[in-house]
């Protein structure tokens, strides 16, 4: 069995969880998540909008990919290191210019940012 999930169903298993423990923290913050927030970079809704739409208090939200969303364009490219594939950066209540610079800035000399990676590896535990 393939442990596969639509926005959909990432949407009514997982998401009610990650909202309750965000609405419980009243610091300021961004939230950076791996994945779209706008599959188009403009209107077509990703994760990152739906977990945006779904919060008490607004946080802006990053959202970084890895594969290229069709009708997604070279604006939202940022390449890190020397890598030749780029990630896709795209926001809810941040600039994109400046989202695009803190992830090419961000620790780690590969592609992929270290603290996504470490992120991605324990929740796969």
């Amino acid at each position: 069995m393939y442990g596969f999930f639509s926005i959909a169903q990432f949407y009514k298993r997982e998401m009610p969880c990650l909202i309750a423990l965000i609405n419980q923290i009243s610091d300021p913050f961004d939230i950076i998540i791996d994945g779209y927030v706008y599959l188009d970079g403009l209107a077509q809704s990703g994760m990152g909008k739906y977990l945006y739409d779904n919060l008490k208090s607004k946080k802006p939200i990053i959202g970084i990919a890895k594969n290229k969303f069709n009708g997604i364009n070279e604006e939202y490219e940022v390449y890190r290191g020397k890598s030749k594939h780029p990630l896709y950066v795209t926001t809810e209540d941040y600039d994109l210019n400046d989202a695009k610079l803190l992830i090419k800035n961000l620790e780690g000399e590969f592609r992929i940012p270290s603290i996504i990676q470490k992120v991605d590896k324990l929740s796969r535990i």
